[in-house]
């Protein structure tokens, strides 16, 4: 039996009794790639008539490349034999590739000579290299025109077979292979699609010198082909060597590509946003694997930090897409700061850090930083709209906005995926600005955000309150010593908020408390050695246990749940460290155990005989049998007085129906 037509139209539309797939496999593995790529050829021809025919073929033959880098008893093909039939269809396959015009067949047709450049350098480490060396001289004009698909079919290749790339290319040999484009940006005759794909293009070939550099100097295997696969892995990078191929490469192409990226953003149309987060991605991905790339030098750090700065500054008006965007934006700037290296050069003092992102400066933070902090090029300008405002405006407009909605929910003792489904924008925008915080660190970013913190307050909108109670939290995680001194007016913003309506509001300070009791005991390395910690319980614990008491009997089960939570938090000592979950001084909680015992009456008296006991009332009564066990840890024999509750308790789970 043959590949025909026809079996791929029986594969498309599959019924009972005529099992095409099974037909399929009959066929040997070596007539299978040469019949679907023969089938290839004759259908490009008439692709209009034949898309989901090709798409098929595509898809089939790319897998059975893929199976020809195993080994023989897989394959049932000799090594010699694979790297032969692998050689017989290459030149057809890239003939089909330069002359087809289909935007959906020829860009599969470019993932199986991609695939084909993977398996024919694990097969044979020789040959691979030859092939990739004519796959180079094919796109050389694909890629002086900027042909988009071009240009993806390299950063395929560059992901795929990374190693095999750099040892038949150079710094020198990808330069020749973009100048062209250089060209055309320069000019500004290129369209942003083509933009994006050339600059997708250039940074998978920086993140292929990595990988492959990765390989050859860590490896302990000699062996070429395993060396090969391992190349293929991802891996964060954490250094930058500004002298490396990658690094060179960066700084001749990418300020200019990051200028005309700034000027397609000047004037962006609707259609194009997705296009311009698919240039953020990449950005992103780069500086998590390949930072050299990204700031070989001031020059191209600083127009990463100026073009992102631009789309994370973006007015979204609500669009979801462009929302998209500016986190995208955000997320290239977090993770690029996060590179130690990157850190010190923004950190740098007046007179060392490179002055072209602003000028002026004072003598309080670098130029770098206040740029990022600041958002604009102004000095002491009372407007500051940098990294740290986007993510509060993002954390702010990011959640649901209908709060009955959320109110509704049940209580989960387990989160799901659809749990905060309408808040991912808030969340991530939140995650942004810890890391923000950490990696500038909190004695460069705790005014700004205190300043945020009164402004935002300045609203009663709960979207703003809520927002404040996350922001203080994340700020906490991020720099804990530095926090030290902001403790008791963070507690007092609490505590107030806590008297709130709006139960997302109680549950996010119900939150701040609960964060702020496991940090309880960390110390300021600033402070000189005879000060004393801020400590949350000793000096408000009071207060705290008594708006925790009256939110157990919250009608919102996410906000009684938790406040059984931040019972535990409460009677859980420790920093989160050596002493973590170690029981706190029995004199902190002892005088409020009566208080919060008779709070805990409630939602411990679920009458559980009853069929149909909601699953919010259910996941209450388990948090708050934990924050009774909780009490009585901590209480120890001075829980003797209250331990009539356990009656009660026990008849509950005796009538839990399972």
């Amino acid at each position: 039996m043959s590949i025909t037509i026809e079996l791929l139209d029986s594969m498309l539309a599959p019924s009972p009794g005529n099992p095409a797939e099974a037909h399929y496999r009959t066929i040997p593995l070596d007539s299978r790639v040469r019949e679907l790529t023969t089938l290839l050829t004759q259908l490009h021809g008439d692709n209009a008539a034949n898309a989901g025919r090709c798409m098929l073929a595509a898809v089939l033959l790319r897998r059975e490349v893929e199976t020809l880098a195993g080994n023989q008893q897989l394959t049932g093909l000799a090594p010699s034999s694979a790297v032969s039939l692998m050689g017989e269809i290459a030149n057809p396959l890239m003939s089909l590739f330069l002359q087809n015009e289909v935007t959906q067949s020829r860009r599969q047709i470019g993932h199986i000579i991609a695939e084909l450049s993977s398996s024919l350098s694990l097969v044979s480490v020789e040959d691979g290299k030859e092939w990739m060396k004519t796959v180079l001289n094919h796109i050389r004009p694909g890629c002086g025109n900027m042909d988009p698909m071009t240009f993806q079919l390299l950063g395929d290749i560059a992901d795929r077979s990374p190693l095999t790339l750099w040892s038949v290319g150079s710094a020198e040999v990808f330069s020749s292979l973009f100048s062209g484009s250089m060209e055309h940006i320069q000019r500004s005759t290129c369209s942003l699609d083509q933009l994006e794909a050339s600059m997708g293009a250039l940074l998978q070939v920086g993140i292929a010198h990595e990988k492959a550099q990765r390989i050859m100097s860590s490896t302990q295997s000699k062996d070429q082909m395993e060396q090969a696969l391992m190349a293929q892995f991802d891996e964060k990078s954490t250094t930058v060597d500004a002298s490396s191929p990658s690094a060179i490469i960066g700084k001749y192409f990418l300020p200019t590509m990051l200028e005309a990226l700034t000027v397609f953003g000047n004037s962006l149309s609707s259609n194009q946003v997705d296009v311009m987060s698919s240039c953020m991605s990449h950005l992103s991905t780069c500086s998590i694997q390949c930072p050299s790339m990204l700031a070989g030098d001031d020059t191209s750090l600083t127009c990463l930090l100026r073009t992102c700065m631009k789309f994370a500054q973006i007015n979204s008006q609500g669009d979801e897409d462009i929302t998209f965007l500016k986190l995208s934006a955000l997320d290239v700037l977090a993770t690029i700061t996060s590179v130690p290296q990157i850190k010190r050069s923004i950190l740098k003092p007046i007179g060392t850090s490179p002055r072209c992102v602003m000028q002026g400066g004072g003598s309080e933070k670098s130029p770098l930083l206040k740029f990022l902090i600041q958002g604009n090029d102004v000095d002491n300008n009372l407007d500051q709209k940098g990294v740290l405002y986007v993510c509060a405006e993002l954390a702010i407009t990011g959640v649901d906005q209908v709060e009955e909605n959320w109110s509704e929910d049940p209580a989960s003792v387990y989160d799901t995926e659809s749990s905060w489904e309408d808040d991912h924008t808030a969340l991530y925008a939140e995650s942004l600005l810890e890391t923000f915080v950490e990696n500038l660190g909190g004695a460069s970013t705790l005014q700004s955000i205190f300043q945020l913190v009164d402004i935002l307050l300045a609203s009663p909108s709960w979207q703003n309150q809520r927002a404040v109670l996350s922001i203080l939290e994340r700020c906490l995680a991020a720099a804990p010593a530095t926090f030290v001194p902001h403790v008791g007016s963070t507690v007092d913003v609490a505590l107030r908020l806590i008297q709130s309506s709006s139960k997302r509001v109680q549950y996010q300070a119900l939150q701040l408390l609960g964060a702020l009791c496991c940090a309880n005991t960390v110390e300021s390395d600033e402070q000189p050695a005879t000060t004393q910690p801020i400590l949350v319980r000793e000096n408000y614990g009071d207060k705290i246990l008594e708006a925790i008491a009256h939110l157990i009997q919250s009608p919102c089960t996410k906000v009684a749940s938790h406040a059984c939570l931040t019972v535990v938090s409460y009677c859980r000592g420790g920093n989160g460290q050596g002493d973590c979950m170690i029981p706190i001084e029995k004199d902190l909680i002892v005088p409020f155990v009566g208080s919060l015992l008779e709070a805990l009456k409630l939602p411990l008296s679920v009458d559980m005989s009853q069929q149909g006991v909601s699953e919010g009332s259910l996941t209450v009564l388990i948090r708050a049998i934990g924050a009774t066990a909780c009490l009585a840890d901590a209480s120890g024999e001075a829980f003797l007085p209250h331990y009539g509750i356990m009656g009660g308790l026990t008849a509950t789970m005796k009538a839990c129906p399972n």
